[in-house]
């Protein structure tokens, strides 16, 4: 199942799906029932450059045990799509190196109006909603040529 990609407003309106815009609210009421896997460990460690510990304990770069609540909105996002792929969430708030994470997601869906700068292609499985259209790109700069 490819991951869901949402451009414009008027698309994500077709869906059905309520769209999620609190991305820290969202998470932090959630995060509780999430099962932290090797893939949120992941994007924790390759988006703020922190630590999984146990619990709800993370290692900053800096050494520091703090809350996974203290996490980047960006990385929240990220796995809010991961962790709820029945759900629609807004990226607005999310930098480029967690929309270009958001983007290889292979599951979940993504309202992303503004789309990270991409110098170098990367494979994708992204459906492509838009204006009414669904398109298939296998990678990011395919979407960028749809867009265009």
């Amino acid at each position: 199942m490819p991951l869901n990609l949402y451009i414009k407003k008027e698309d994500v309106n077709k869906t059905g799906l309520k769209l999620e815009e609190r991305n820290d609210a969202f998470f932090n009421l959630h995060i509780g029932t999430t099962k932290i896997s090797d893939t949120i460990k992941s994007l924790i460690l390759n988006m703020d450059h922190s630590t999984y510990s146990s619990g709800s304990d993370i290692r900053t770069k800096y050494g520091r045990l703090v809350d996974i609540r203290k996490i980047s909105t960006g990385c929240k996002t990220a796995i809010n799509i991961y962790s709820n792929p029945d759900k629609l969430f807004n990226c607005v708030e999310a930098g480029d190196n967690a929309l270009r994470c958001i983007l290889m997601f292979n599951r979940g869906n993504a309202y992303m109006p503004l789309l990270p700068s991409i110098i170098n292609n990367f494979s994708v499985d992204v459906l492509l909603h838009y204006m009414g259209k669904k398109i298939h790109c296998t990678n990011a700069l395919q979407i960028l040529e749809v867009l265009d």
